[in-house]
Order: C-alpha cells, then sequence, then structure tokens
C-alpha cells in the first residue's frame, strides 16, 4: 500500500470533506501529519530490524559530539538520525579495525568518579603519556589495548562523551550500532511513497492513521466531519500482531546467526 492509497482510506472512514474540512494547504498537511506520527508509535514500541544500521562519530575527547551528526559507516556522508544506540565500538577508518568498548549514560560515569575519588586520592586513569610506566611488561599492542579497554562511550541526551576524558588524543573515531528513526513522509507528492511499514504493517497503518487523524481533524476543526469513534482497539491489535512477528524475525536470525 503505498501513502496515496492510503489517504482516500482514511478520508471516507472518517467521512471528512476536504471542500467543508480542508486538511491540507499552503505547507501542511493534516493526513501526512497523522501517518507520520502513526508510525513514530510504531516506532517507539520496538527495535525494527529494518531500522537497524551502523554509523560513524568522530568523538572529541574533551567536548563530545552531538548525535545528530552522525553518518552512514559505509560512505560517512549520510547524516542519520539516530533514535537508540545499541553498541559501540572504537573505530580506525585505515584499518576498518574495530574494539568493542562500554556503552553507558552520563549518569553512570559520574557516579563512578564520585566513588573513585572516595576511595583514593590517585588518580583514576594514566594517559597515552603514562603508557610505558603503566604497562612496562607489555609490548606496545597489549598497551594500546589495555588503554582502549578502559574508555567507554557515554551519552548525555544528544551528546556523545567518550569517558575518561584526556585518556587519548583529540579525536576519538567510533563505530555505533543503532537504530534510526525513517525519514518523515513528505507533505506534497506523496502518491507513491511506500515504506515497510506501508507495505508490512497496512492494518496498523490504517487504524492508527485514522486514530491520528481523527484527533487532528477533532482539534483543528469544530465540526462534526471526522469526529467518530477512534479505532483504537484495531490499531492495538495490528500493532501487537506485527510486535510478535518482529520478535520472531528477530529470534530466527540470532539462532541463525549462533
Amino acid at each position: 500500500m503505498t501513502l496515496g492509497e492510503l489517504e482516500p482510506a482514511v478520508v471516507t472512514y472518517l467521512k471528512i470533506d476536504d471542500e467543508v474540512t480542508p486538511y491540507s494547504g499552503d505547507g501542511f498537511n493534516l493526513f501526512v501529519m497523522a501517518a507520520n506520527n502513526a508510525r513514530k508509535l510504531a516506532e517507539r514500541a520496538t527495535e525494527w530490524n529494518h531500522l537497524k544500521t551502523r554509523v560513524r562519530l568522530e568523538v572529541n575527547a574533551l567536548n563530545g559530539v552531538a548525535l545528530s551528526t552522525a553518518k552512514l559507516l559505509s560512505d560517512n556522508t549520510t547524516v542519520v538520525d539516530v533514535n537508540q544506540i545499541l553498541s559501540a565500538c572504537i573505530y580506525d577508518p585505515d584499518t576498518k579495525a574495530e574494539m568493542p568498548i562500554d556503552l553507558v549514560e552520563y549518569s553512570e560515569v559520574i557516579s563512578e568518579l564520585r566513588q573513585q575519588t572516595e576511595k583514593s586520592t590517585y588518580p583514576m586513569y594514566g594517559t597515552s603519556d603514562d603508557l610505558p610506566s603503566i604497562y612496562p611488561y607489555m609490548g606496545p599492542y597489549d598497551a594500546r589495548r589495555c588503554l582502549i579497554e578502559q574508555l567507554k562511550l557515554a551519552r548525555f541526551g544528544d551528546q556523545i562523551y567518550i569517558e575518561p576524558k584526556g585518556l587519548v588524543g583529540d579525536t576519538v573515531h567510533t563505530s555505533l550500532y543503532v537504530v534510526r528513526w525513517a525519514t518523515k513522509y513528505p507533505t506534497t507528492e506523496y502518491d507513491d511513497v511506500e515504506d515497510y511499514f506501508l507495505k508490512h504493517l497496512e492494518d496498523y497503518m490504517l487504524w492508527s492513521t485514522i486514530c491520528e487523524m481523527n484527533h487532528l481533524v477533532k482539534e483543528f476543526n469544530f465540526r462534526q466531519e471526522g469526529n467518530v469513534q477512534p479505532p483504537t482497539t484495531q490499531r492495538d491489535t495490528a500493532l501487537q500482531a506485527a510486535l510478535i512477528n518482529e520478535g520472531y524475525s528477530t529470534v530466527m536470525a540470532g539462532q541463525h546467526y549462533k
């Protein structure tokens, strides 16, 4: 189903007469807004496999970096709107080598710092200059590995930090396994637009868009058109069916790669 095919189904169900109750105009379209809201509800419900991807992020060692600057790892050009971070690695852009590091909330970093400073007056971590004295029995590779293993990627809202600060150089290259947000539907020329949700979750997108559209028309237009009982039960049933299927797909994929 395309967005153009979804629109008349929603409008007909809600008995909306666009001439009496206009839902689109210069720069806005309540139907598209409703469809975007419906899909966003589903996106927040689980980690959809088709929205998982890998991105690259260059983190300033002292000041961090905005997550909104993340780019596809494959081309390092396309900006990705990240929803969730699933895992993180230190990334070597020359050799493409990766080494996993811990992913934590920034509050955990603060808590750990507090505990460390209460127990000892000595510095928590060394720096790259201290490697010979900290790891005198190790070769350069092993020493660098031990240094990297101390690193954590910490998230504070949209900001990403490498902790502890000052342990590495000015910029740390990282690769992240993430769940991205789907690209918003366009407000014009959308008749042929089709994505995973419209193709495989037709029933959910129909009922959920009707619910969202009903609310928007009711709020923005004080007329009876469109103000009918929203099919929330049908919407929730369709979403639960989709979530069960998505969970089953994830489990089977995990078994396949064991």
